[in-house]
């Protein structure tokens, strides 16, 4: 997984790569104790707008576990836009983590 750090310009002024994935337990907890799926099959703009903010400190702290040496002030320079391949391979990576689960048989 990459991310880079942008200056004001956009010029990609350091990046930050791992190949390998942490992802501490107490991060997903507080991830699932904010969604309520209710509001977000129910289309309440409002209610997944204040998930979406309540999102924000436990994704910053998701961020800095695959990345610990990422600093509050490079995160503040992350463009938004490479937040998107990010998810999709942290995505990727936790439907493998799944898939690769033994099957359990009834």
């Amino acid at each position: 997984m990459k991310l880079n750090i942008r200056d004001e310009k956009g010029t990609v002024i350091k990046a930050y790569e791992t190949e390998e994935v942490r992802i501490p337990y107490k991060i997903i907890r507080r991830f699932v104790k904010i969604i309520d799926l209710d509001k977000i099959q129910g289309g309440d703009e409002i209610g997944i707008a204040g998930m979406v903010l309540q999102c924000m400190e436990p994704f910053e702290d998701l961020v800095k576990s695959i990345f610990p040496d990422l600093t509050d002030d490079e995160l503040d320079q992350v463009d938004i836009m490479d937040f998107v391949p990010l998810f999709k391979e942290l995505l990727q990576f936790v439907v493998d983590k799944v898939n690769s689960l033994p099957k359990e048989k009834n």
